[in-house]
Parts: C-alpha cells; structure tokens; sequence
C-alpha cells in the first residue's frame, strides 16, 4: 500500500479551515473521530472514515457525510482518538496530523497529552491548532528548521538524560538529568537548530511564525 499522508479531527476547540487547509494535500485520508465531523461539517470538509462509539455526533451529520465509511468502534476502554490513531496505521502514513485534539475539557486535553506519549507507532505524529503544532521527539538527534525569532516551547512530563538544545536562545548544556523539563517560550536564534538526549520523551511546541508576536 502506498504511504499517504491521515489527517484526524477530534472534538476538540475548533481550529479554522485557514490552518487545516495549510495542512491538507489532495491525497490526504481524513478521519473525523466522532464528534469531529461535526468540525469537519463547519469546515466544509468531506471526511473518508466516520469512526468512533457516535456518542458525540449527531444523526444529521452522519446522514450528512453519507459518502464516508462508517467504522464503529464501541468499546468504552479507548477514546475516539486512540482508536482513530490505531486505526491511521494500517495506510502507512507519513504523518498523521490531529485537529482539534487540545482545548474544551481539561480532562480529554491531557489524557490526548498523555495518549501521544505513550503512542508507540513509529509514525511522526503532530498535534495542531491555530497557534501551532505540538509534536513528540524521542531520544536521539533531531533537526529543526524554523524562523529566526520564532517561539518554540520544550517540555517533558518524565526524567530527560543528556539533553542539549543547540541554535535557541536559551541552550541546555547536556550531561544533566532533569526529572522534567519545563522551556515555554524559548527562541529559534538560528534557522537550524538541534535536539538531543538519551533517555526520556519531549513535547516540542513549534507557535507558527505569523503568531509568533501574539
């Protein structure tokens, strides 16, 4: 199967259509987990898959996109997302991004946090709304490009061994173990810049470059 690129609408704060079309590419799968058809149906956007336990959508909109795959998914021992994600895989994607998986109830807002950490598919996968995009790094080297003054914030939730931040305003030496790690805000002072560390998982918090002064 050919890898495409999945995109997955959760119930979240709505994002606007000028973000997720800046994301969006012809061939893209569209997912809407539940209660994000209901984001998809504002948006004018035509899902492939309806997936979920349909607690939260209503008969309308389902009657509404009768072109998509109704994929049930009743089981009360995974959320929408977590069986949409499980669900993403099986395209072999090259990314999977989520809309509207942060905001509205605290609760589902962290347990979505918690839900991409422990997500073990080695897929890149990217949280976004209309402020930027949440994305998690695993130990090992990676290279970020960005905007020279763009806002970027580093945090981990679990002990972090060995990290460096090289190319930000603010740098991190390396050879320390931080029990978490907390760098809202921090700056892209070159165009590259890197990541590294040996042991634990980074949320990376990229704030797109037209909102960096918001």
């Amino acid at each position: 199967m050919q890898s495409k690129p999945v995109a997955i609408f959760a119930n979240g704060d709505v994002v606007s259509g000028m973000t997720v079309k800046r994301f969006l590419t012809p061939d893209t799968v569209i997912i809407a987990a539940d209660g994000g058809a209901e984001l998809c149906r504002v948006l004018q956007i035509q899902p492939h898959y309806l997936l979920g336990d349909f607690d939260s959508i209503t008969e309308d909109t389902k009657r509404f996109f009768s072109k998509a795959q109704i994929i049930e998914r009743p089981s009360q021992d995974y959320t929408d997302l977590e069986k949409a994600l499980d669900f993403a895989i099986q395209f072999w994607p090259e990314t999977i991004t989520v809309f509207a998986a942060l905001g509205r109830r605290a609760d589902h807002a962290l347990g979505n946090l918690l839900l991409l950490q422990r997500f073990d598919a080695d897929v890149p996968i990217q949280f976004v709304d209309d402020y930027g995009r949440l994305r998690l790094l695993k130990p090992g080297r990676h290279t970020l490009r960005g905007g020279i003054g763009q806002t970027v914030s580093i945090v981990s939730f679990v002990p972090v061994k060995n990290l460096h931040l090289d190319g930000f305003r603010y740098s991190a030496p390396g050879m320390e173990v931080y029990k978490d790690f907390l760098g809202v805000s921090n700056v892209y002072e070159n165009g590259t810049c890197h990541i590294s560390f040996d042991e634990g998982k980074i949320f990376l918090y990229e704030v797109f470059e037209e909102r960096k002064d918001g």
